[in-house]
C-alpha cells in the first residue's frame, strides 16, 4: 500500500513535468532500499489512466472545443479548434508507429542507471538551449503541419528511457519559438491520445494474461496519481506564465548526476 501511494505520487508529478518519470521510478526505490517496488504491469496501466483523467479534467474546456471542432470539419465548418484536432492527430502518428515497433521487438526492455542518468542530462541541456536561445513569439493557433510533424517526431524520443515525453515535446516546441506555456499545453494535449492508445493496448495485454486490473491497492494508486497530477499541471502552467524552464533543467542535471553516481559506485548495487 505504501509503495502504491509513493509510486502514485511519483507518476502524478513526473508524467507532465519535463523531468522524466522513468528515472524517478528507478531512483526512489533505490533511495528507500525497496527490494521490489514493482506492483505489476496492470498497476502501471492504472497509474497512467489516473494522470490521463487529470489532464482531461484540467483542460476539459479545450477538449470539448477541439472535439466539436473536429466533427464540424466533416460538414465543411473549419475552425482553429478543428485544425488543432488535426495537428494533435498528426503529432500522435509517429509515436504510434515507432511505439508499436519498439514494443514488438523490445517487449522486455529495461532501463539502466547509466542510460537514465545520461539521457536526463542530455535532454535537460537540450531543453535549456531551446528555452534560452529561441524566442517565445508563436502560439498554438500559429501551428502548421510542419510544426505538428516535428513535435510528433520529438515525442518518439520519449521511447528512450529518461528522456521524458513531456520534456522532448516541449523542447521541440521551444525550438519552434512557441511560447512556454503554450508549449506545455500542446505537450499535454497530445499526451491524451498517446496515453489512451498505449493504455488500451496495455489493458488488452493485461486482460489476455488473465491478470486482475483493479483492486484496492491499484485504486489508491490511481486516486493519488490523479490528485497529484492535477496539482503538478496547475503548478507547471502557472510557473511558465511568469518564468522559464531553467528550474527543471537544473533538476534534470542534478538527477542525472545522482543516477550516474549510483551507476558507477557501490551505492547503485
Amino acid at each position: 500500500m505504501l509503495h502504491a501511494i509513493v509510486l502514485g505520487i511519483i507518476q502524478g508529478i513526473t508524467e507532465f513535468l519535463p523531468i522524466s518519470s522513468s528515472a524517478h521510478l528507478v531512483l526512489v526505490p533505490k533511495i528507500f532500499h525497496w527490494a521490489d517496488a514493482n506492483l505489476g504491469f496492470a498497476f502501471d496501466v492504472a497509474l497512467h489512466m489516473g494522470t490521463l483523467l487529470a489532464i482531461i479534467i484540467y483542460f476539459h474546456k479545450d477538449c470539448i472545443k477541439i472535439t466539436i471542432g473536429f466533427f464540424k470539419l466533416f460538414v465543411g465548418q473549419r475552425s482553429s479548434e478543428g485544425l488543432l484536432a488535426i495537428w494533435i492527430i498528426i503529432s500522435t502518428i509517429p509515436i504510434v508507429i515507432f511505439g508499436y515497433i519498439y514494443s514488438h521487438y523490445y517487449p522486455e526492455s529495461t532501463s539502466s542507471l547509466k542510460i537514465l542518468g545520461s539521457t536526463s542530462i542530455i535532454f535537460g541541456i537540450l531543453l535549456w538551449v531551446s528555452d534560452k536561445f529561441f524566442s517565445s513569439q508563436r502560439k498554438i493557433k500559429d501551428f502548421s503541419i510542419k510544426d505538428a510533424i516535428l513535435i510528433g517526431i520529438a515525442q518518439v524520443f520519449a521511447i528512450i528511457p529518461g528522456s521524458s515525453r513531456s520534456g522532448t515535446t516541449m523542447t521541440m516546441a521551444r525550438f519552434l519559438s512557441v511560447d512556454r506555456d503554450e508549449s506545455a499545453k500542446y505537450s499535454m494535449l497530445i499526451s491524451i491520445p498517446t496515453i489512451i492508445g498505449s493504455g488500451l493496448l496495455e489493458g488488452i495485454h493485461v486482460h489476455q494474461e488473465g491478470k486482475e486490473l483493479l483492486n484496492t491497492t491499484t485504486l489508491i494508486g490511481v486516486a493519488v496519481s490523479f490528485i497529484v497530477a492535477i496539482i503538478a499541471v496547475d503548478f507547471l502552467m502557472d510557473w511558465l506564465k511568469k518564468s522559464n524552464f531553467t528550474l527543471f533543467v537544473i533538476y534534470r542535471v542534478l538527477l542525472g548526476i545522482i543516477l550516474l553516481t549510483l551507476a558507477y559506485t557501490k551505492l547503485g548495487m
